[in-house]
């Protein structure tokens, strides 16, 4: 949300409030070309959850999330979860 303020000549004030909707990741993720599989771990990564966590919580192996996560870097053309990351948020608000 975004507040303006404008002074008026008479002395009075305006505000202005404009509030932008942010897209779900659901939304935004459909449109990656990602797996089902790769979509739940990336939200994990856009969540800064380590391969151990997410491993956890997705009853899978360490192993096997990192190649998740090797496979989605490439596809989204980012070098590391950080840029991961931050390619989600940025999504989320444009």
């Amino acid at each position: 949300m975004t507040v303006t303020f404008f002074q008026q000549e008479d002395g009075g004030a305006l505000l202005l409030l404009a509030e932008k909707r942010r897209k779900s990741f659901d939304e935004i993720s459909k449109t990656l070309p990602l797996t089902a599989r790769e979509r739940e771990i990336f939200a994990w990564i856009c969540e800064a959850k380590t391969n151990p966590e997410i491993a956890a919580i997705l009853g899978l192996s360490q192993r096997t999330v990192h190649k998740h996560v090797e496979r989605i870097l490439g596809k989204l053309g980012v070098e590391n979860r950080l840029q991961a990351q931050r390619f989600g948020w940025e999504m989320q608000t444009s």
